[in-house]
């Protein structure tokens, strides 16, 4: 999967047992150094070969690792990638425990993962800049109790993690899902524009409009 337009690259890769996406993310704007600013949503088990060699061939800067959730899934390469890169690890401070204690987790884990921790925590409302594109924090409780999604509103663009999916949406019965928290959180994203464009931690990317539209679940919840 690949976006390029003016000023925003976005190149997914889906990495791991579950076929989840690490998100490579750049205003591909180069600083004076000529090296562009980029970001990465979640890491997949497996990505960090992948995302070195992308960065190399499109001479990115990776300044941030944005975790949409703690998820092993989404998480499981952020201490290689962060060790490649030095890049801070950003998450909500309610899924940090996944990140410090991965093997908590009450299902099995089929591959090791080196334990790491926050160095920023995130919250509803807050920016994120990277480079020149600015992503709001959109605090979405529900699949996990610290699940955010983060909106580049001049772009259009939603990265959702595992809380809406192309025609579905996230699991609420793990340890602390939650259905009227998740219903809450998919009612704050259908208030986005139907033109913006939904990239999940699985799957086919989507759009507002055709969720509100289409999504059985959604429909059912009266979302």
């Amino acid at each position: 999967m690949l976006v390029a337009r003016a000023a925003l690259f976005i190149k997914g890769f889906e990495c791991g047992p579950l076929d989840t996406f690490a998100y490579l993310v750049s205003d591909t704007v180069p600083a004076p150094n000529g090296i562009a600013s980029a970001c990465v949503i979640d890491c997949s088990y497996g990505s960090t070969p992948l995302l070195l060699a992308e960065i190399s061939k499109q001479n990115f800067l990776i300044e941030k690792i944005l975790n949409t959730h703690g998820h092993f899934d989404h998480s499981a390469d952020n201490f290689p990638l962060q060790q490649a890169t030095g890049a801070p690890i950003f998450i909500h401070h309610l899924d940090e425990w996944r990140l410090i204690e991965p093997y908590k987790e009450n299902f099995p884990i089929p591959f090791p993962i080196t334990p790491t921790k926050a160095s920023t925590y995130l919250h509803d409302g807050d920016l994120i800049d990277v480079g020149s594109l600015r992503f709001e924090v959109i605090y979405t409780p529900g699949h996990t109790l610290g699940g955010v999604c983060f909106y580049e509103p001049r772009h259009h663009v939603l990265f959702a993690g595992d809380t809406l999916f192309k025609g579905s949406v996230g699991r609420w019965d793990f340890i602390d899902g939650n259905l009227d928290q998740l219903s809450h959180s998919l009612s704050r994203l259908m208030q986005l524009p139907d033109d913006v464009t939904v990239y999940s931690g699985h799957g086919s990317p989507t759009t507002i409009g055709d969720e509100r539209r289409t999504n059985p679940i959604i429909r059912q919840l009266g979302i």
